[in-house]
């Protein structure tokens, strides 16, 4: 899986680049974070590394938390929407994981969902 630059992530993230690169890359890293510790503690079920790895960077990363934007083709047991570390702004570059394609990326999500509106009602 291709994974964002450190130079990608710092243009977004100025000083955690290197930080955040290491949680894409590594689930040891993930589940020694300890807001990946935080989440597997307060959820009944165990998370997903997916959903953990989302939790560490969204703490290391300093956004509001972790977001998703439903795809029109969801159901209750299949997601393809994206996730995201909510930034405050629609269009600020943010960290994304695009469950349809399975590809991290840096981008807003204001300008994916303005590019592909049948894909995000």
């Amino acid at each position: 899986m291709r994974l964002p630059s450190i130079e990608t992530l710092e243009s977004a993230f100025p000083g955690k680049g290197k930080e955040l690169r290491t949680l894409l890359e590594s689930a040891r890293a993930v589940r020694e974070h300890p807001a990946a510790i935080k989440r597997r503690e307060e959820c009944f079920h165990p998370p997903s590394l997916l959903d953990q790895r989302l939790h560490a960077l969204n703490a290391a990363a300093e956004t509001y938390g972790v977001e998703y934007i439903a795809h029109r083709d969801d159901t209750y047991s299949d997601t393809y929407g994206l996730e995201y570390l909510n930034t405050g702004d629609t269009y600020t570059p943010t960290l994304m994981f695009d469950r349809a394609r399975g590809l991290w990326r840096v981008c807003s999500w204001g300008d994916i969902v303005e590019r592909f509106p049948n894909l995000y009602p």
